[in-house]
């Protein structure tokens, strides 16, 4: 049962950021040319970083330099001043989907806002709970 819930939860950070991920593309299409390129190193970032991670998300090591540079980019976005609001949009936009793939990569919701929210201190992702080649136990 433990993987299915496992799996479930997965799902669930996956469906949060597709959300994310959304908002941030409309908001960056809203977004004037200017405003757009100032952003766009931070997204184009934000999709390496997923990208990486896609490859092996199994991977404790993987996941926390994911985690880790998530956290890079959210406190940057965070600690740029916004010129208009679009881009206050925007960067709140980035701030979320970053957040969105910390938790995704099994960082408690709360510490990953914090870490965010002050700018300092480290995150640390667990390591994946071991997985069973059988779901079922055996011996009927």
């Amino acid at each position: 049962m433990a993987p299915v819930v496992r799996e479930r939860e997965n799902a669930g950070h996956l469906d949060l950021l597709g959300g994310s991920c959304l908002m941030l593309t409309r908001t960056m299409l809203a977004m004037n040319a200017p405003d757009r390129r100032r952003l766009a190193p931070s997204v184009r970032e934000l999709a390496d970083a997923v990208a990486d991670l896609a490859k092996t998300p199994g991977n404790r090591p993987t996941r926390q330099r994911a985690a880790d540079r998530m956290l890079a980019i959210a406190r940057r976005v965070a600690g740029s001043a916004p010129q208009s609001q679009a881009t206050l949009a925007a960067s709140v936009a980035t701030q979320m989907v970053a957040t969105d793939v910390m938790v995704f990569c099994g960082v408690d919701p709360e510490q990953a806002a914090d870490a965010v929210r002050k700018g300092s201190g480290e995150l640390h992702v667990p390591d994946p709970p071991p997985t069973s080649r059988m779901p079922f136990r055996s011996g009927r």
